[in-house]
């Protein structure tokens, strides 16, 4: 495998330790705060709140700043909401703020940084790398699932919380030393679409496909998540 590509799958990995903490310990944290199932499906739905609130935002970013800046600052963004969780969470309202800043950090992680490896990696290679990536966040995603059971049984949640923290923030210089920064130019006014209009993509027949393919695809993914939404909001 490129090395580049391997790189960014590993700092991917790394940086989305985060994303199953809180899910992973959900009977924990019922038990100690005592809240209600719909607080804890709260809690959770709000990771992905801030997820579908900011990717439009960030992903369109990638067309007009360097896709690796905004990698870089989310990963420092999902260091915090775990060091946050870990020194800060109480209850409901913090614990969901400090996720919602989790969800953000994915939504800055996952397709910019597909973005920055498609912009650095070009030929046959560039079909590979993507596959390569888009299957590390399963791995992230499992793996995070590992590391937050196995700390919190040997070091309680909060501290738990600190040591994952570790994951994006090593993430973070993985990518910074293996991803050089790119030559964005400015944007071309007469010819750059107006910013967050999705009609020019929509028009794309090709694109619409894909859109629809995956959108298939992540319905299973949705489908279990509203299925815990609703488990914990009629409880």
């Amino acid at each position: 495998m490129n090395k580049l590509i391997l790189s960014i799958c590993v700092a991917e990995i790394l940086s989305l330790s985060s994303i199953m903490y809180f899910p992973a310990l959900l009977p924990d944290f019922q038990a100690e705060w005592g809240i209600t199932n719909t607080e804890a499906g709260w809690i959770n739905g709000i990771f992905y709140g801030g997820y579908v609130a900011l990717v439009p935002v960030l992903v369109s970013l990638t067309d007009r700043v360097d896709p690796r800046r905004i990698y870089l600052m989310s990963s420092l963004i999902s260091a915090a909401s775990m060091i946050g969780f870990g020194c800060l969470a109480q209850g409901t309202w913090t614990a969901a703020a400090f996720r919602f800043l989790a969800g953000i950090s994915v939504a800055g992680i996952y397709m910019p940084g597909l973005k920055a490896l498609s912009d650095r990696i070009t030929g046959a290679n560039q079909s590979r790398g993507i596959s390569f990536y888009t299957a590390s966040f399963g791995i992230g995603s499992a793996l995070s699932v590992f590391l937050t059971g196995l700390l919190a049984n040997q070091v309680g949640w909060r501290w738990a919380a600190e040591l994952i923290a570790l994951g994006p923030l090593t993430g973070f210089a993985l990518f910074a030393f293996s991803v050089k920064p790119g030559r964005h130019l400015p944007p071309d006014k007469k010819t750059m679409i107006a910013f967050l209009d999705l009609r020019p993509a929509f028009k794309n027949r090709s694109a619409v496909g894909y859109m629809l393919g995956y959108a298939a695809i992540a319905g299973n993914y949705l489908d279990s998540v509203l299925g815990w939404w609703l488990f914990f909001f009629s409880a």
